[in-house]
């Protein structure tokens, strides 16, 4: 406490020295760029952790004797991107700490080269010259942004311990120095890190202070908990000793070192402003407004902000979430519940301060009129200054006529947006029937089928109308495609609220042929040729011939149960379904009569053949097998009377047959 007390009052009584009260001198860049620059680059502490604190003597030392940016933040969170803001003017999109990433863009490293200056960084612990792993014991890659561009040459990569300590005159144009994790207060504390930079970068300040060069001793962010505001400081022979209160960060002050060489500024560094204020030499008169929020909101800027002599500087109001501006107050004069105030022609020191509360709530009134719809609708509540967006929808066959804010007329908007809500409002659409229309259906079908109805059909607007699909015969429905989309064989289709032309298309494909059995049976006495079950395609014909046997006539045919009489041939012609035909035959008087008589392979039958015999007479046949067969079966008017070498037909009254059939004996 002792030390942030002593080191609060020396500042104060450097600063009241230095410039009138209200206002402070305001240095442009030096003429003669300094001869060499050290960059220190320290880890994840608040301003407020460093300055004034008991633990940080040495680095109070250094604010004291040189500038102190009051108001300097980084970039983002977590480390790695923040270095590379610092060497590149970008982030470069990374929002970790990983491990390896390569780049080829513009950074400080590269253009202080191209220019024919110089440029190395050294770090702490690393390994090797030039080494480009992600970490090793206290080294870690990630705080070592050089190693990651292909434009920066593995030169430039250099252990600490290559630091010219005792020669300083050798130190390149522009130097970055990167102590390990327990020295930058990663992982050590605040007065390691404090006693480190005493030990090895003290010698190089008393040269500085000597020989026109500088020291920047800066922090990548801070510990996460805050508004990621860190501690800046800058020392050297041409720095102004003093509290310098306008809002930089790292882009700023990349942007500075850039300039101090003619340098081109690299990414966001060409949209930052160089610190100019803090170099001896011509001056220029700049006076502080200071600037305070309470609980619930900021102001950005905050704290003492510098603005120059007949400049202009802005402050922006922001309520936190819950809360809502309750008013603002410039040097003491109360300026209602503003978002934004503008300081313009400064000419003396001024304060603004703004206050919180709870937000008020306001009603929208929200209607429609016949044939649309406004959504939300009623009465919608809105936080004050927030937004309110309403959406404007007209009914089929509708459009949008009017839409009245607060009364009036904004004109056929399909949407509007309350915005900064302070007070309430009424919104009301008015919508106006369109003039009936009428659309194209049109409708055509492949070949196999039909549909109806069929071409350009007109159907008015909101109508419908229905479409039946029909296959010819032997086709079916393949298909049905409605604007080119497909919805399957469907055999109708019907378009609703008709608001477009459409069209409508059905293909067809042909069935395979169908088959058909064609049952043909002949009675005792005769043949129908062919016989059984006949295979007919579908629309195919089949003729069958009737034969009567010897001694037989036909008696009759009947096709499907139907007498069509004593036929010798008959077609069935375009068979579409399955039928039956059948012949009967009659037997013709006569005084003899046929036996057939067959036999099978493997043995013989005697008589054989066609055996004529008279009426009532007898005849009989012998079976006989052959060597190494037997005698398998006998049948008489096709029943099997067994495995019989003879029989005899007795009183023969009517035609027969006889069959014998053999197996081998080792069967």
């Amino acid at each position: 406490m002792l030390m942030r007390t002593y080191l609060g009052a020396s500042l104060a009584v450097l600063a009241a020295a230095l410039v009138p009260p209200g206002a402070r001198l305001e240095a442009a860049l030096p003429a003669v760029p300094p001869s060499h620059v050290v960059i220190v680059m320290e880890e994840n502490h608040t301003s407020g952790e460093i300055i004034g604190s008991s633990d940080a003597p040495y680095i109070n030392s250094l604010a004291a004797s040189g500038a102190l940016m009051t108001q300097s933040f980084a970039i983002t969170h977590p480390s790695e991107p923040n270095y590379l803001a610092l060497f590149s003017g970008s982030t470069q999109g990374v929002t970790d700490d990983g491990c390896p990433y390569t780049y080829s863009g513009p950074n400080l490293g590269a253009a202080l080269l191209a220019a024919g200056k110089t440029f190395v960084g050294y770090s702490e612990s690393m390994p090797s010259a030039g080494y480009t792993g992600c970490d090793s014991g206290t080294y870690a890659r990630k705080h070592n942004p050089w190693v990651n561009f292909t434009n920066v040459p593995a030169a430039s990569n250099q252990m600490f311990s290559a630091f010219p300590s005792g020669n300083f005159e050798a130190l390149p144009t522009v130097s970055f120095v990167i102590p390990n994790l327990n020295d930058d207060m990663h992982d050590g504390t605040v007065q390691e890190g404090d006693a480190w930079l005493k030990a090895n970068l003290d010698a190089y300040v008393q040269w500085a202070n000597a020989n026109n060069s500088l020291l920047i001793v800066t922090w990548d962010e801070d510990d996460s908990g805050g508004d990621n505001q860190i501690a800046t400081i800058i020392c050297g022979q041409m720095v102004q000793p003093g509290l310098y209160p306008e809002t930089i960060n790292h882009y700023n002050t990349l942007r500075t070192v850039e300039d101090l060489y003619g340098l081109p500024p690299s990414g966001s560094a060409a949209q930052a402003a160089p610190i100019t204020d803090i170099w001896k030499g011509s001056s220029t008169t700049s006076f502080i407004i200071t600037a305070n929020a309470g609980p619930g909101g900021s102001i950005a800027p905050s704290g003492a902000v510098q603005v120059a002599q007949g400049a202009s500087q802005t402050f922006n109001v922001t309520p936190a979430a819950g809360s809502t501006i309750t008013g603002v107050t410039v040097d003491g004069a109360a300026q209602g519940p503003l978002q934004a105030y503008t300081f313009t022609n400064v000419q003396a020191a001024h304060t603004i301060s703004a206050t919180f509360g709870p937000p008020a709530t306001y009603v929208i009134t929200a209607s429609a009129g016949a044939g649309g719809a406004i959504q939300p609708s009623g009465s919608v509540t809105v936080t004050q200054g927030g937004n309110q967006a309403f959406t404007i929808t007209p009914a089929a066959g509708f459009s949008i006529a009017n839409v009245a804010v607060d009364a009036v007329a904004k004109g056929a908007l399909p949407a509007y947006t309350f915005s900064n809500v302070l007070a309430d409002h009424t919104i009301a659409a008015t919508f106006k029937q369109n003039p009936p229309a009428t659309f194209t259906l049109t409708a055509t079908a492949g070949a196999g089928g039909a549909i109806s109805p069929a071409g350009a059909v007109q159907v008015a607007q909101g109508g419908s109308q229905t479409f039946t699909i029909t296959a010819a015969s032997g086709y079916s429905i393949a298909g049905v495609t409605v604007d080119g989309t497909a919805m399957g064989a469907i055999g109708t289709y019907t378009f609703t609220g008709v608001s477009a032309n459409h069209t409508i298309a059905a293909t067809f494909k042909q069935n395979p042929p169908a088959t058909f059995t064609l049952t043909a049976t002949a009675g005792v006495g005769g043949a129908i040729s062919p016989a059984g079950a006949v295979q007919v395609a579908q629309g195919g014909s089949q003729t069958f011939t009737i034969t009567p046997a010897s001694g037989y006539s036909i008696a009759g045919v009947s096709v499907d149960g139907a007498a069509k009489g004593a036929l010798g041939t008959y077609t069935f012609t375009n068979v579409t379904a399955n039928h039956t035909i059948a012949a009967t035959f009659t037997q013709n008087s006569a005084t003899t009569f046929i036996i057939t008589a067959t036999a099978g392979e493997g043995g013989s039958i005697t008589p054989s053949g066609n055996v004529t015999v008279a009426k009532g007479a007898s005849a009989t046949f012998t079976i006989k097998a052959r060597h190494h067969h037997r005698i398998r079966k006998v049948k008489v008017d096709g029943v099997s009377i067994g495995a019989r070498s003879s029989y005899t037909f007795l009183d023969v009254q009517a035609p027969h047959t006889i069959t014998a059939s053999f197996s081998r004996k080792d069967d």
